[in-house]
């Protein structure tokens, strides 16, 4: 079963899994506090308060989130409201995790890569060394692994072992399943992989040629597109989308976000025809930031 399945998308590891799905709800944290809403962002009820969480993950009725240095989870199909701390470091923190089939995959501030698998809570395994901080992709893809390393894209087994650099590209990826997508910031790049671990690379989009100074900024893949989230030369935000061959390029007429507000996550997911996009920013002279949380839907017309 892909991992898109359990609730998680393959974009989930680079944008923190600020959203997650679970049977017609969304889940994500605000304020600290975890959250769910119906698929447009309505009718919010709080699960948990004072959570701080972060890096959400679901499989089956199991919820997962990072605390700092810890990995917790908690049923959601109302069996019980305990929350339990399955994993926890003792010397340095979590940056990124994300649920892969059966296994929770978390890198850490010192660049490293570990996995323990959901029978095994206290037992973690180190499988890789040098997961590129500023990007933090990974991906599964006919159970190889895929990651952003600091020297360009590895491909290894989900133990960490055959490891080989197939790119030297470095940006943010995705996968549709088949294939990996990556942002270099201004381009999209179709990474076509085979069996022997030969990589070509196409242009897929080149806004270097756009009429309008757009930077990709975030990106998910769903529902035969992949759903891209992009930056004016002003500061807007805005959603745009691609099929898989870069051809019919849209741009939603919704706006994301305006500043100062700026974009943090975007996630889409399949079936739920919405993408969910957490903002964040301050006005000059406020002691605090402001927040927001949108859903956009999918099936409006662009332009």
């Amino acid at each position: 079963m892909p991992f898109e399945m359990y609730g998680t998308t393959s974009g989930n590891f680079y944008n923190n899994g600020a959203f997650a799905f679970y049977g017609d709800k969304v889940y994500y944290f605000n304020g600290g506090d975890l959250l769910c809403a119906d698929k447009d962002l309505q009718n919010s009820v709080v699960i948990e308060k004072s959570v701080f969480g972060d890096n959400l993950s679901i499989v089956g009725d199991l919820c997962f989130y990072t605390t700092g240095s810890k990995i917790s989870c908690r049923w959601l199909d109302g069996r019980s409201d305990e929350v339990t701390d399955i994993f926890e470091l003792s010397d340095c923190t979590m940056r990124n995790a994300c649920l892969i089939g059966q296994w929770v995959y978390f890198a850490t501030s010192e660049n490293k890569l570990y996995r323990f698998p959901l029978t095994d809570w206290e037992t973690g395994f180190y499988v890789a060394e040098d997961i590129y901080t500023p990007y933090m992709s990974l991906c599964e893809l006919d159970g190889m692994l895929y990651y952003q390393s600091e020297n360009g894209i590895i491909r290894m087994e989900p133990d960490g072992s055959n490891q080989k650099k197939i790119s030297d590209l470095k940006g943010e990826f995705v996968t549709d399943g088949k294939n990996l997508f990556l942002s270099t910031g201004k381009k999209l790049i179709f990474l076509d992989l085979d069996n022997d671990g030969y990589v070509s690379e196409t242009d897929l989009l080149d806004l270097h040629d756009d009429e309008t100074d757009y930077w990709i900024r975030n990106m998910n893949y769903a529902d035969g597109y992949l759903y891209i989230a992009v930056e004016s030369e002003e500061g807007y935000y805005l959603l745009s989308r691609t099929d898989t061959k870069g051809e019919d390029f849209l741009v939603y007429d919704t706006v994301i976000c305006t500043p100062p507000l700026r974009l943090i996550h975007m996630c889409t997911n399949e079936e739920t025809k919405y993408a969910y996009c957490y903002t964040l920013g301050k006005e000059e002279g406020d002691s605090e930031y402001s927040k927001d949380y949108v859903a956009i839907d999918l099936t409006e017309t662009g332009e």
